[in-house]
């Protein structure tokens, strides 16, 4: 069995630990958008926003495809918007260094893969704070290309903005049969349905917020399953024994 010759990586809770360390500081932000114009008082805001972050919590468990932030605001679209915006853009200057750090594993995986394949990072988000993520982890040399695209949910056929990066990826190298290319992920709708879509194989990083988003459709079955970086790495050295690896 061969390995592939193109791995396109997620950031976000795939190489970065988001969800336990900027999430919650991010969210925190958030709320203090939507809370702010409901209640003046500072004491019962901050009780509010406590009330916010556990409820977030819930949505996040049991309704996985909700939009999250007007839920939150309660139903109010432009303050829901206002808040998701103040979440994407969390202020990295002022975040302590150890928050943002790598998954279990991230590393290693990196250091594993591209020794055997032409690495790629496809990231949703702001383009400055994804870019000072990507700095902070030292993860840039890994890869040949980097994009990053909007933070979309998927549209229900499938094609948003990772799909039309997926799509840039495998234009770029048209040569390569489409099952010679790997998309990994935590998110089963972006990061590998939409990779679904152009035949390519997935991973599923099973970590962080979006762990409870199980597949929907065919497209967002992954071909495999990890719980991180780390024993995807694991099982690989054992499937591919045979290779030159460090």
């Amino acid at each position: 069995m061969s390995f592939f010759r193109h791995v396109t990586f997620d950031l976000d809770d795939t190489l970065l630990d988001t969800s336990g360390g900027l999430i919650p500081i991010a969210a925190r932000r958030a709320m203090e958008v939507i809370v702010r114009e409901k209640i003046a008082d500072l004491g019962v805001r901050e009780a509010m926003i406590e009330a916010l972050m556990i409820r977030r919590t819930s949505i996040l468990r049991e309704q996985p495809r909700a939009d999250i932030w007007t839920s939150l605001a309660d139903g109010n679209v432009e303050l829901g918007e206002a808040a998701r915006q103040i979440f994407l853009r969390p202020p990295l200057e002022n975040i302590p260094a150890g928050t943002v750090r790598p998954t279990d594993g991230a590393f290693e995986l990196l250091k594993w893969t591209k020794a055997n394949s032409t690495l790629h990072l496809v990231t949703s988000g702001d383009s400055t704070i994804q870019t000072e993520k990507i700095n902070r982890l030292g993860i840039g040399d890994f890869f040949e290309t980097m994009q990053i695209v909007e933070a979309r949910p998927s549209p229900p056929n499938g094609k948003g903005p990772k799909y039309e990066a997926f799509l840039r990826t495998r234009e770029k190298y048209s040569d390569v049969p489409a099952k010679d290319f790997l998309s990994i992920g935590n998110r089963v709708d972006t990061d590998l349905g939409e990779a679904k879509l152009l035949d390519w194989r997935t991973v599923w990083i099973r970590h962080g917020e979006h762990s409870h988003l199980a597949p929907a459709k065919p497209s967002e079955i992954p071909d495999f399953e990890v719980a991180t970086p780390s024993e995807l790495l694991s099982i690989w050295r054992q499937q591919f024994q045979e290779r030159m690896t460090p």
